[in-house]
């Protein structure tokens, strides 16, 4: 079965603050889906239910809306901008099929956007744009665009014309159906005609439409050549191939806020984004669907949001995952927010929530019957943050270790392992944020007690060359062990190739576990070893071979560290470029802070709304950073920090303020 025509799968992404969440309260109020819209500072935002996102003001979870509009049924995700969630941006991006950007029009292209917008491009996602907060002072339609242009392939063109004055946004002129709209408050008044005016101002923009839409329909291409105005129907159908065709982004343009343009936003999205479509590869297949996000349940199952590809899913059938292993479907919803809504079945195109039993995780394929499908790998990112959680009793270790688990499988950009210096739980992530929230649901949601260290920076060794050929030898009451060794460096991972005499999987099992703890522990304490190829042998004499393994591992452990050694081992931290946005007075202290902290400042430049200091450092030299420069600047400062890459920090070391030892209260 095809996916209907009348279904619209769409995301909206942005940088944090630009009104993402307040956005998507306009449309569902807009939409009728809910009767007065939540704000995001009270905590009451329909898409931000969590409790930790009503504390913050803040999305950390990607939440999903179904609603109608004209006909067509649209289902809305709502997704994070704060970097440390990027990876559920990701994970929902990979399942829709187009987007919402949404730019401040005061501050334009910021750096989360362009982040964003590259990780749509990846997945070729058809975008419209929308201009939010034109009623702020200091917005700029015009400068927006040219931003645009100079920032993205895509070729952005405005379907309307904002009027914008010191008093803020008086209207907007459609340039495609040539009507006007005069603000009174939040009411739109139609015009009659279009104030002389406006046509001035909007006429060129308006014939730029008509040169982008052209270009993309042959039919307009001849009209616009021969001189003739071509109708609003084929304006729209050279601007929904061009958008389809990943070449042009509609822009629409308001006030989420206000509920301005929401309407015009809404249409758009009918007229340009382009349904669901079944994958030629899968066409015929019986039922494959992608697992977006996944949590446990109480009762032991997994909640799961699934993206339907071909074929379909009911109720109480017995489903394959991808790869290997099966479960039971317990139960099909439609998502609103956190509200679920039984449905009897989810077909291809759809997006819905799944109760499964078995062993699931965000990432997993649902297949309903062969052919085995695997559409993605379980993604994680790479942690550059740690933290030390210490658990007051057996008990508390065990309700920890628990909740640990389920956050982990719930959030790849997550991990916890014991510490092997301290023994206790060592909780990983991406970003300061992410923790801080972390700890926090720890704490309320699982009652976990603990201690809890500041956060460290997470480092990791790495080989410069290929060490040679090592050799041990170890005697002891007439069992000889003679070993040898060599690591080179690879692309990735940890291979190991065990040369014996003769095959033997508890010898292979001894020699990979030596292997794995040399490079858990690393030559300077550092650990996080990646990237090496080990070629490793022994030779043992004992009257009972089985008994004297342990003597094996001895010797390899020692002659593992002798070939790290050899090899040259440097030790690598994550370099981050620091954006900073700023009134022009805090500029000076936010330097002499960023220069005290060893960053290396890239550029300043001053805009109308404040300036922006762009800079490079080490992760370690940043933590606590963005509180601070809140501070320095009255709470008016914005900080973004994007991970670059790792860099040799084994001379250029520097000791963060944040990592002197501590404790936080339990």
């Amino acid at each position: 079965m095809e996916p209907s025509r009348k279904l619209r799968n769409l995301g909206i992404i942005a940088h944090v603050d630009a009104g993402k969440t307040t956005l998507s309260e306009a449309l569902l109020v807009k939409c009728g889906a809910i009767a007065v819209a939540g704000t995001v500072d009270d905590g009451q935002a329909t898409m931000d239910f969590l409790r930790e996102e009503q504390r913050r003001g803040i999305t950390i979870r990607s939440a999903v809306a179904s609603f109608g509009w004209k006909g067509l049924r649209i289902n809305l995700v709502d997704t994070p901008g704060h970097v440390d969630f990027g990876l559920e941006v990701v994970r929902s991006l990979r399942v829709l099929d187009g987007a919402v950007a949404v730019f401040c029009g005061v501050r334009g292209v910021e750096p989360r956007s362009l982040a964003v917008w590259r990780e749509a491009d990846s997945f070729r996602l058809p975008r419209v744009a929308f201009a939010n907060k034109l009623d702020v002072p200091g917005a700029d339609f015009e400068r927006l665009l040219t931003q645009m242009r100079e920032s993205f392939v895509q070729t952005p063109v405005p379907v309307v014309w904002p009027v914008l004055s010191r008093e803020g946004l008086e209207g907007w002129v459609d340039l495609v159906d040539w009507k006007a709209v005069r603000l009174r408050g939040t009411a739109t008044i139609p015009l009659p005609e279009i104030p002389r005016a406006w046509i001035e101002a909007a006429t060129p923009w308006r014939e730029s439409l008509w040169d982008a839409a052209s270009l993309h329909e042959e039919t307009l291409t001849e009209i616009v050549l021969s001189g003739e105005t071509p109708s609003p129907k084929l304006l729209r159908e050279g601007l929904r191939n061009g958008c389809r065709a990943g070449k042009l982004v509609p822009v629409c343009a308001g006030s989420a806020l206000m509920g301005v343009g929401v309407e015009t936003l809404l249409d758009a999205v009918g007229h340009y984004l382009p349904p669901p479509t079944v994958p030629v590869a899968w066409k015929d297949h019986p039922g494959l669907g992608l697992l977006v996000r996944c949590h446990d349940t109480e009762s032991g199952s997994h909640m799961a949001l699934v993206r339907v590809w071909s074929g379909g899913f009911g109720p109480g059938r017995t489903v394959l995952r991808g790869g290997g292993g099966k479960g039971t479907i317990a139960g099909i919803w439609s998502v609103f927010a956190d509200d679920l809504r039984p449905q009897e079945n989810l077909v291809a195109g759809e997006i819905a929530a799944v109760e499964l039993v078995g062993d699931w995780c965000a990432g997993d394929t649902l297949l309903a019957d062969e052919p085995d499908v695997v559409l993605e790998t379980r993604e994680s990112h790479q942690p550059v943050l740690e933290m030390l959680l210490e658990p007051c009793d057996a008990e508390d270790s065990v309700r920890l270790e628990t909740a640990l688990s389920r956050m982990v499988r719930e959030d790849g950009a997550l991990a916890a392992d014991r510490d092997l210096q301290t023994g206790a739980w060592c909780l990983q992530g991406v970003g300061e944020l992410q923790l801080d929230v972390a700890l926090a649901r720890l704490r309320e949601e699982y009652a976990c007690v603990f201690r809890s260290r500041p956060p460290r920076v997470v480092r990791r060794e790495r080989i410069s060359r290929g060490s040679g050929r090592q050799q041990n030898r170890l005697e002891i009451d007439g069992v000889v062990v003679e070993a040898w060794c060599e690591v080179m460096p690879a692309a990735a991972g940890n291979q190991v190739r065990s040369v014996l005499s003769a095959p033997d999987e508890v010898q292979d099992t001894v020699v990979r576990a030596a292997v794995d703890e040399a490079c858990q522990i690393g030559a300077c304490n550092v650990g996080n070893l990646e990237g090496t190829s080990w070629t490793v042998g022994f030779v043992l004499e004992a009257p009972e071979p089985r008994r004297a393994l342990h003597l094996v591992k001895r010797c390899l452990d020692h002659l593992c560290r002798e070939a790290l050694a050899a090899a040259g081992v440097h030790v690598e931290e994550p370099l981050f470029r620091v954006i900073v946005h700023a009134p022009h007075e805090a500029v000076g202290n936010m330097l002499h802070e960023l220069q005290s902290r060893g960053a290396k400042i890239l550029n300043i430049e001053a805009k109308t709304t404040g300036s922006t200091i762009v800079a490079n450092s080490l992760l370690s030299s940043l933590l606590g950073l963005t509180i601070l420069l809140r501070s320095l600047s009255k709470g008016q400062a914005e900080t973004t920090l994007e991970p670059l890459e790792w860099v040799d920090a084994s001379e250029s070391r520097q000791t963060p303020r944040s990592e002197t030892p501590s404790n936080n209260d339990i």
